[in-house]
């Protein structure tokens, strides 16, 4: 049949019914199909962090002086209030003696004003003082009192002084390192020890900030903690803290995971953490890699078989494993084609293969 298409076009209903026939005329694709296995999706986040302790200081003494005694050393296992080291107190111990010796003088002196304003008061009864001397006496009472009061705040101060010609251990730990010896002046600037307390151990991880909604809503996250040395088994932990600020450089969140005393680890020794991220409500399909069809976007779909035709299904892509993909949005009673996807489009007509389910 010899007919030109200029003539067809002008026959709007023959380019119709010709188009129509091409259609129907068209091969369909042969594709393959599988079920996917369905699951509620718990994510685990895998991080890397170091063994903190909860309290680290460094230690400097309250005074300025010429260091006289070290009383512990690097390694040693101290108690709160343990004594770790001394200055040269013996200027401070002579200006102590010097005010304690002003103090006394001047509790003579308030003692003796009181006896003589008492006396006057005695006197005021017969009516032989003049009002005038028992308001001076009262006065010289009053200076006096006041002086010792001064002067006993003087020995106060100065007792805190000598009191601070000694180091003490503020908490229980370990010394971790020493940076001075004896014979050594020293200033309140300078870092004496370094303490690290024995309990209350943390691991500190870095957590990506797209994690931040997930996490910090939950009262209670639970994380699988590997040590990286060999002999000590992993152990079973939570989240103690997320660190609510961001690094600006990293983008990440410090999160801080419970160390037992009994884990074995010590501080300065790196673990891996594995954080269980909340289950997604929607449970998840895993499916051959093959049935994703990849979007120029950067979107996914997949495709099922309605009616003999290819039905797109777009999904979000939850994780890889191997040639597995776990996608949402699809249904466990439907199968969705693993062969050929990415030529297939919405409505496209297909035949599944015998046996290919």
């Amino acid at each position: 049949m010899n007919i030109r298409f200029s003539h067809i076009c002008r026959f709007p209903f023959l380019l119709a019914a010709l188009l129509s026939v091409q259609v129907a005329i068209a091969e369909p694709a042969s594709v393959s199909v599988a079920k996917p296995t369905m699951q509620s999706l718990q994510q685990q986040l895998r991080l890397t962090g170091n063994v903190e302790a909860n309290q680290d200081a460094a230690l400097a003494s309250l005074e300025s002086g010429l260091i006289a005694t070290v009383h512990a050393e690097v390694g040693d296992s101290v108690k709160q209030g343990q004594l770790l080291l001394t200055l040269d107190d013996k200027l401070a111990q002579l200006r102590l003696k010097e005010l304690q010796a002003l103090l006394s003088a001047a509790r003579v002196a308030t003692s003796e004003a009181l006896r003589r304003y008492q006396e006057v008061i005695a006197l005021s009864e017969s009516q032989v003082v003049a009002q005038t001397l028992i308001a001076e006496r009262q006065a010289q009472f009053a200076a006096a009192e006041a002086e010792e009061q001064r002067q006993l705040a003087s020995v106060a101060v100065q007792e805190e002084v000598v009191a601070r010609h000694k180091l003490y251990a503020p908490f229980s730990g370990i010394i971790a390192s020493r940076s001075a010896d004896t014979g050594e002046w020293v200033s309140q600037q300078s870092n004496l020890f370094q303490l690290i307390s024995d309990k209350g151990w943390r691991l500190s991880v870095e957590v990506p900030q797209e994690y931040f909604p997930l996490l910090s809503g939950q009262t209670e996250v639970n994380v699988r903690v590997i040590p990286d040395i060999t002999g000590v088994p992993a152990f079973e932990s939570s989240l103690e803290r997320l660190v609510s600020v961001s690094n600006q450089q990293s983008r990440t969140l410090t999160a801080h995971i419970t160390v037992p005393d009994i884990s074995g680890l010590v501080v300065g020794m790196s673990a891996r953490a594995e954080i269980m991220l909340p289950s997604r409500e929607d449970s998840v399909g895993w499916l051959p890699r093959s049935a994703l069809k990849f979007h120029p976007d950067g979107g996914f779909s997949v495709f099922t078989v309605t009616n003999n035709r290819a039905q797109r299904v777009l999904v979000e892509l939850i994780e890889q494993q191997a040639n597995q993909v776990a996608v949402n949005n699809i249904s466990a009673d439907s199968s969705y084609v693993v062969s050929g996807v990415e030529l297939l489009k919405d409505g496209d007509p297909v035949a599944v293969l015998e046996g290919a389910q």
